[in-house]
């Protein structure tokens, strides 16, 4: 299933434009018909369990960017999330290596530790397809940043990285040509991560 503008997804999805730097996977910026609002579309594998991936919806309201609708047709299935605020934590690593310099150690501990309070949250969800997110990267965590070094963390691809490679993936798409290691048994059965 290849995207493209004006495509419609269920009947409130309408792809604009592809997405960069919004995790993993092949990803566009769609306008939510229903909401009014700009959010995104992701393309899951064909046999991805739809009943599955509708129960990341319970994970509204938490530091994990939501799942606002999961569907499936003839030309495949999808998933459309919210369009997270900041920048891809990739991206933030990055800066400082190419103006070679240091990251200030608080704003690090400040990122890590909402990190794993955005994680902590999710994982309150008990719900055993819940309890597994893999292909947790830079790439699909976003940081806004707020007054000093404080800063705003939210997890994108939260429990969908099974459901965006198979047993013939190699390595994962990222956007913006950036490329973050998997485990190996991870390509070899998807179903675990």
């Amino acid at each position: 299933m290849e995207f493209a503008p004006g495509q419609r997804f269920g009947e409130r999805f309408v792809l604009e434009a592809p997405a960069e730097h919004c995790g993993l996977g092949l990803t566009w910026k769609a306008r939510d018909t229903e909401a009014g609002d700009l959010c995104l579309v992701k393309r899951v594998r064909p046999d991805a369990d739809l009943r599955e991936l509708d129960l990341l919806r319970k994970l509204q309201g938490t530091r994990v960017v939501a799942v606002r609708a999961v569907g499936g047709d003839a030309t495949g299935r999808w998933v459309a999330t919210d369009l997270p605020g900041g920048e891809s934590l990739a991206r933030v690593i990055e800066r400082p290596r190419a103006e070679k310099r240091e990251r200030a150690l608080p704003e690090a501990r400040t990122v890590a530790l909402n990190l794993c309070a955005a994680i902590a949250t999710a994982h309150r969800i008990h719900e055993p397809a819940l309890s597994v997110h893999g292909g947790l990267t830079p790439a699909s965590v976003y940081v806004r940043a707020l007054a000093g070094d404080e800063r705003h963390v939210t997890v994108g691809d939260f429990g969908l990285l099974r459901h965006l490679v198979d047993a013939s993936w190699s390595a994962p798409s990222v956007s913006g040509q950036v490329w973050f290691p998997v485990a190996p048994e991870l390509a070899a059965n998807a179903r675990r991560a």
